[in-house]
């Protein structure tokens, strides 16, 4: 059975004074794999820009936009419709990793999902919570996974707005608040500390019974390699695995910082504010 997804994802950065030019790199476009298929998708830049597209070593589709004309305002706005192949472990939402030519990594590209992060460095603090939290390894990586995920959601607050986007994992364990990429990234830090590769992934999260926007169906969550099973097992902390949303997953990195949907630079003297909305609903089977 598919759920085809409509998404609209609005960027919208202001600057205090009028700038020369931005340049802008963007991870929007949702991957293909045998349980997503982006059917369509599109960008639209105001003002006009140049748009190049290309795919990085991982797989993810990225694009760079140069706007080389005066502006104050920079809207970039993506629209996608996604279908999603129900092949979950618990939920049928639930996303199933391993599919899109990740299922049988290299040994090299297994080690670099070993390091620490710049967003996942292990500290005193997570030596502290583990012991705390009685949290330890299971003897499968899905059992591993499971706890951690389970565990995570009860000792951890979710508040919007408590933290930005280059919030560690150190920060979360102390003050115990935070969001998606915030859960992620301490799920990462302890895989890691563990000796397990994992990999942080983007997308956007999409629930039936309550439905999220603007901008938080926005959303990471982690996975970490399965070898005995050779695929990917998804931990979201954020979305134990009783929930029945539906994931749209965009890209594949170590942290926030591989893959952030925007990011750029501009030529002025000037602060930029960025508006974000996100929304996502459900199309009709009578849909073209």
């Amino acid at each position: 059975m598919l759920r085809r997804l409509a998404l609209r994802h609005e960027n919208h950065y202001s600057y205090s004074s009028e700038v020369e030019r931005s340049h802008m790199y963007l991870c929007l476009k949702p991957r293909r794999s045998c349980s997503q298929e982006p059917d369509a998708f599109k960008i639209d830049v105001e003002p006009r820009g140049d748009l190049f597209h290309t795919v990085d070593g991982l797989g993810n589709f990225r694009h760079v936009l140069l706007v080389s004309r005066p502006h104050s305002n920079l809207s970039i706005i993506s629209t996608a419709e996604v279908s999603l192949a129900e092949t979950s472990r618990e939920s049928p939402g639930r996303p199933r990793s391993g599919e899109d030519g990740w299922e049988s990594p290299g040994i090299a590209l297994l080690a670099v999902m070993k390091r620490d992060s710049e967003l996942t460095r292990p500290s005193e603090e997570l030596d502290s919570f583990l012991g705390e939290a009685c949290l330890k390894p299971a003897s499968s990586a899905r059992e591993t996974a499971q706890r951690l995920e389970s565990g995570l959601h009860e000792l951890m607050d979710y508040v919007p707005g408590s933290t930005t986007v280059q919030s560690t994992a150190r920060e979360l364990l102390v003050t115990r608040k935070g969001v998606c990429q915030d859960f992620t990234h301490l799920s990462l830090a302890i895989l890691r500390h563990w000796g397990m590769p994992c990999r942080y992934v983007s997308g956007y999260v999409w629930n039936p019974v309550c439905e999220l926007n603007s901008p938080l169906a926005s959303h990471a969550w982690a996975e970490v390699w399965d070898a005995d099973a050779r695929r990917w097992e998804p931990l979201d902390a954020t979305n134990p695995a009783s929930s029945k949303s539906a994931y749209i997953t965009v890209a594949y990195g170590r942290d926030y910082n591989d893959v952030a949907p925007t990011r750029g630079v501009h030529s002025g003297f000037a602060n930029a504010r960025l508006d974000v909305r996100v929304d996502i609903g459900e199309l009709s089977e009578n849909a073209p």
